[in-house]
């Protein structure tokens, strides 16, 4: 028995019974629900926050409703920035110590900063452990091989008030029990570097010496499928690198980063590197599913508009199962998926305490308001939000259907970020942010244009497509130096899209002019087939499905 075997079995049986009490907790929804609310009101207890809207952690369900609508972001924008220069009292109770603040894309404004308290890693932590659990339960060989892990970092800047700024998926790869991280090839130290394509070379030349990697896991498919690309693209450096003990292409790795790899770079591996070449002979590349013949599960999100991707899974990794990670954002986590194959989860019930409003109902005045075991089958519903991290009634934007109960608890299937935004790999573009790029590449390029629409198109990698009237050009080329424009400024004001180009995952927009009067048929076709009047009609500057054709 190896030492991952003999450290983690008595581990991974305490864990297996944190499950059992995590899926009995499931029967005892509405009470744990509201338990969580009262600890989440005394989180901000005594905040500027509560002051200002008179919360006291003794209040019922009815009166936190009345003091706190439902809103997103730009409500607590300005008390995180008060919090970021260090009056943390702003939004938390006195003594609440701030781990980070997760960056992410603001839908209406500048990037976003989320707190991330203590207690809110604590509740990440645990909802981690139940999803890694369950998959240690279906597949008991993962725990106690290799695993490859890709994320991001958590210490990508720092805040005024000294407290890292990035990522909270690679704040969380670095607080798992020491003994599980002995099955991660990847240190969470390395995701700390700038993303370049360097990195991903680093990933592999560590990852492919390996052959006993059982699982590995990201946040999106189209992570592993670039994954695997750059393997095949490199395999003669990483061939030639495992054989002698070296690290080619990677001129560009800081030093730091080289100090802490270069006892695992510099063994030689002859065997496996003749290993290696054979397959890549064989199989007419270097594929994953070839030099890692041990795999048992993907560990990848497979809900919204990932179809394309995984239909690519099988070329690169085998027919494998998919466990999908849930429903999981910068503020919260929502979902835990404990089956194989499906995009359904049951609700996180331990950690948050959750609101959901019919999505028919989304805009009106005074929408109807439901809690988790209130939810019925078969119906969409938007997600809202009480966290730990000071985020109280928050609208994460969130589209998800109730596929049924375990327990007491909704099992939900993550739908897409509503009609204003648009994610194929992750980029979580909205409208505003669209029409924000769009006003400042027209200014940039002195142009007057009329009615556009950006729309995802999929290819290899997929990109958008700037929809335009032929009309409202002069020529083609200004149409394609405004694609530019607007690719720049949407990778400005969008820190995901940004990172979604760069790595390569997403292609530039590519502008695509139409005849005079599609823009038109579009707008009669959805009043005739949605039922609003002119006046009330207004044009998509986003459409988020791919499969949608303009008729011109």
């Amino acid at each position: 028995m190896n030492l991952i075997k003999i450290l983690g079995s008595p581990i991974l049986r305490w864990k297996m019974r944190y499950l059992k009490r995590f899926r009995r907790a499931l029967a005892e929804t509405q009470d744990l629900q509201m338990q969580l609310l009262r600890q989440k009101l005394l989180a901000v207890s005594g905040s500027s926050f509560a002051r200002d809207h008179g919360l006291h952690a003794s209040m019922d369900l009815m009166d936190f409703q009345k003091a706190i609508p439902i809103a997103g972001y730009d409500r607590i924008r300005p008390y995180v920035d008060r919090v970021m220069q260090g009056d943390h009292e702003a939004l938390f109770a006195a003594g609440t110590r701030i781990i980070m603040y997760a960056v992410s894309s603001g839908t209406t404004g500048p990037a976003k900063h989320i707190p991330v308290t203590a207690a809110q890693v604590g509740d990440y932590r645990r909802s981690w452990t139940v999803w890694a659990t369950g998959v240690a339960e279906s597949y008991p060989d993962v725990a106690f091989n290799k695993v490859v892990s890709l994320a991001s970092g958590w210490r990508a800047g720092t805040a005024p008030d000294g407290v890292p700024l990035g990522s909270i998926s690679g704040k969380l790869a670095t607080v798992m029990h020491s003994t599980l991280r002995l099955t991660n090839v990847l240190s969470p130290r390395l995701a700390e570097f700038e993303n370049t394509r360097s990195r991903y070379y680093l990933y592999l030349r560590l990852a492919m010496t390996y052959d006993n990697v059982m699982m590995l896991t990201t946040a999106n498919p189209s992570t592993l499928i670039q994954f695997s690309r750059w393997g095949d693209l490199w395999k003669e450096d990483l061939v030639r690198d495992i054989f002698d003990g070296g690290l080619s292409r990677c001129d560009d790795l800081p030093p730091v980063l080289r100090s802490m790899v270069r006892s695992r770079v510099s063994v030689r591996n002859p065997k496996r590197a003749r290993h290696l070449e054979k397959l890549a002979a064989a199989n007419d590349g270097l594929w994953p599913k070839d030099y890692w013949p041990k795999l048992q599960v993907l560990g990848v999100w497979t809900g919204g508009t990932t179809t394309p991707y995984l239909n690519l899974l099988p070329k690169h990794f085998g027919d494998l199962p998919l466990r999908d990670h849930g429903l999981s954002a910068s503020e919260g986590r929502v979902t835990i998926p404990l089956t194989d194959n499906s995009a359904s989860g049951v609700l996180d019930v331990t950690s948050n305490f959750y609101e959901f409003i019919p999505v028919a109902e989304k805009n009106s005045e005074h929408p109807t308001v439901l809690l988790a075991h209130e939810l019925d089958p078969g119906q969409d519903y938007f997600v809202i939000l009480t966290t730990s991290g000071g985020l109280l009634r928050y609208d994460l934007h969130d589209v998800v259907r109730c596929e049924g109960f375990a327990g007491c608890a909704p099992l939900l299937r993550f739908l897409n970020k509503g009609a204003q935004f648009s994610s194929v790999t992750g980029e979580k573009i909205s409208a505003f942010q669209v029409a924000e790029a769009f006003r400042k590449a027209i200014a940039h390029l002195n142009l007057a244009v009329g009615d556009f629409t950006l729309q995802p198109v999929w290819g290899d990698p997929p990109f958008y497509r700037l929809v335009i009237e032929e009309g409202s050009l002069q020529e083609r080329a200004v149409g394609e130096k405004l694609a530019v424009m607007m690719d720049q400024f949407l990778r400005e004001g969008n820190l995901e899209y940004h990172e979604k180009r760069k790595s390569e995952r997403l292609g530039h927009i590519v502008t695509e002019v139409v005849p005079t009067g599609t823009f038109m048929i579009l707008r009669d076709n959805r009043v005739r087939d949605d039922g609003v009047s002119l006046e009330q009609y207004k044009h998509p500057l986003l459409i988020n499905d791919m499969d949608f054709r303009f008729a011109g």
